[in-house]
């Protein structure tokens, strides 16, 4: 059978035991999703424009409700066809302007670079002279030079022939990994990528400089496989080929990502010499093609922590084939390279205030002290950041609500100035707050009714009363009607979405007060508390207090950080001191686990409750 995806019109074959997802992926048809197919969440949906297809399951009904089937809402890991038929992806992939968070503060370390070129002119010897081309190298080259590449030396005497012995010499660590005709000392480019569960993010750095030439963000396009590390982590036990498919689909992410700097740089990739690259623990491992399978279980042991260096030709990265890539240290089984990026950007290492560093996404990383002590933990904080799970939750795209302000009535922003399309994580953050500010929730999180809200002795505007429906037994509270959408369909925020929030908040914020616990400190000792990461850097500082994200202190002592595990990245690509001190915080810096800790289950339950205004 044949089924066409609108509006792109892709038409794909599809057997009758496939659900719409298995046969996507298999083509290459992107449809999110989070939950890695097992009807947990609405990520995959799509709605029904022609054909036949299999009933709704009881999973769909859960996720979607009634009123959602009834408008031929599906979810496409659930959904077979029975005749040719046409979908829509909901909301479509490739969603316009995405906020991938990529700016990051300034530069704070000396320029000094691991790799190096020398335009060289190697003399003419007679057969007299007991020597070698690469010992006539050697001399001529001003920094020591020990070893060379073997592939450079299998082409070094044909390429003196040809170039009249004049040759650029590509220096790393003492090692030449290539030699180039003539001179071509001036072009020396690296690239620093921050690869995280949900993005990706690669800056283009002029090596003799530091300049930054480009930056080039893309969704990291794994999520299809799911939209956690733990989902990910089952899709390669579940597939025989779930961990290549996982490694293959982030080196493609790369590629393009080099293709698009390249391009706006005005350079050949050829000309890219090193690469380094953070990320969390299991990004790391799927990027080197290493099963992350012990990450799933206690003790949560990766298979190596140090810094780890490969080629471009090594790993299938399409620049100069002997670049190498260097894999920043990993901090723990879930603090990765990202955190020590992070550490790295913020110099929380030299600090001696005493410092909070979030870094908030799928997987949370959270690190707290000083100089003299450092420690870090990593919590579950799932995807409703991300807009996962939430009933119209979608990423920071253009279309996406990302404030929210009420007073009598209901105000949303929407990126891109567009009709809305659903809520991202920022906006939902936002409408909660003032929803608990305006007493439409009580600080347990259950959404009142407009009467309970009256007996309490508080006044509700009509336009806010308007604003409550319901569907059964299910409230909900409208920030949108149909009429100012794109799809037509209301954008609510149901009671379940209150409760996901609720459990992302509460793990970052018990996480937090864990790590305070051992520190035996309060909030009144922090020196400042540092957002790092989109959602950190897209989040109202305000709203973060109000839920009960972050600690309760000053929002002057309240800052955005940017990317700063991508500045660690760049950081280490352009100085050798940098480097060494990320080693250096991998070693120090504490890890505190909180997975089967029965003080962080009763911290984290506490922590789900909002603060009591």
């Amino acid at each position: 059978m044949n089924l066409t995806f609108f509006p792109e019109g892709t038409t794909i074959e599809i057997l009758p035991e496939q659900t719409v997802l298995e046969a996507a992926q298999q083509v290459g048809v992107d449809i999110i999703a989070t939950c890695g197919g097992k009807g947990r969440c609405k990520s995959c949906r799509i709605k029904i424009l022609e054909g036949e297809f299999s009933p709704p399951t009881v999973q769909e009904y859960k996720e979607l409700g009634e009123h959602g089937i009834q408008r031929q809402f599906r979810l496409a890991c659930q959904t077979t066809a029975r005749s040719d038929g046409v979908v829509r992806i909901v909301p479509p992939v490739v969603e316009r302007f995405h906020q991938i968070l990529s700016h990051t503060e300034k530069l704070q370390y000396p320029l000094d670079p691991e790799i190096s070129k020398q335009a060289i002119i190697l003399p003419e010897l007679t057969q007299e002279e007991q020597t070698s081309d690469f010992e006539q190298l050697q001399q001529q080259m001003t920094s020591p030079v020990d070893r060379i590449d073997a592939r450079v030396l299998q082409h070094l005497p044909a390429l003196l022939l040809q170039n009249s012995r004049h040759v650029t010499c590509v220096c790393w660590n003492q090692c030449v990994i290539a030699l180039e005709p003539g001179d071509t000392v001036e072009h020396l480019y690296g690239v620093a990528f921050d690869i995280g569960t949900t993005t990706v993010v690669g800056y283009l750095l002029n090596l003799h400089t530091g300049a930054e030439m480009a930056i080039a963000s893309e969704l990291n396009a794994q999520a299809l496989y799911g939209g956690d590390l733990m989902s990910r982590i089952s899709f390669t036990r579940q597939d025989p080929q779930g961990l290549r498919k996982l490694h293959l689909r982030i080196l493609e992410t790369l590629n393009r990502l080099i293709d698009a700097l390249c391009e706006d740089a005005y350079i050949a990739p050829q000309q890219i010499y090193e690469l380094t690259i953070v990320g969390n623990t299991c990004m790391h491992h799927l990027f080197l093609n290493i099963d992350p399978v012990h990450l799933g279980m206690a003790p949560y042991l990766a298979a190596i922590r140090q810094r780890y260096v490969v080629t471009a030709a090594e790993m299938g990265l399409n620049i100069m084939p002997q670049a190498r890539i260097v894999m920043l240290p990993l901090i723990a089984g879930f603090v990765g390279a990202d955190t020590v990026g992070v550490i790295l950007a913020t110099g929380m290492h030299k600090s001696r205030d005493l410092k909070l560093a979030i870094d908030i996404g799928t997987n949370g990383e959270i690190v707290l002290g000083t100089s003299e002590r450092l420690l870090a933990c990593s919590t579950a904080a799932g995807t409703a950041f991300e807009g996962a799970q939430i009933t119209h939750g979608m990423r920071g795209a253009s279309g996406a609500i990302d404030q929210v302000v009420i007073d009598d009535d209901v105000h949303c922003r929407v990126i891109g100035d567009v009709p809305a399309q659903g809520i991202c994580g920022s906006g939902l953050v936002d409408a909660i707050a003032q929803m608990l500010d305006t007493g439409l929730i009580n600080p347990m999180g259950r959404l009142l009714a407009p009467q309970e809200i009256v007996r309490q002795g508080k006044s509700l505007p009509e336009a806010l009363e308007r604003r409550f429906a319901s569907q059964g037994r299910n409230k909900h509270f409208i920030l949108l009607h149909g009429e100012e959408t794109e799809t037509g369909e209301p954008i609510v925020i149901t009671q379940r979405d209150i409760r996901e929030l609720q459990l992302a908040k509460g793990a970052i914020a018990a996480g937090i007060a864990m790590l305070m616990q051992n520190l035996h400190i309060e909030p009144e000792n922090l020196h400042e508390i540092l957002l790092a990461g989109a959602f950190g850097n897209y989040i109202a500082k305000e709203s973060a207090v109000r839920i009960g994200l972050i600690p309760d202190i000053s929002l002057e002592r309240i800052r955005s950080v940017g990317n700063a595990a991508g500045l660690g990245s760049q950081l280490a690509l352009l100085s050798q001191e940098a480097r060494r001190e990320a080693d250096q915080i991998a070693q120090m810096t504490e890890h505190v686990a909180l997975a089967n800790n029965p003080a962080f289950q009763h911290t984290f339950a506490k922590a789900m409750a909002f603060p009591d205004k």
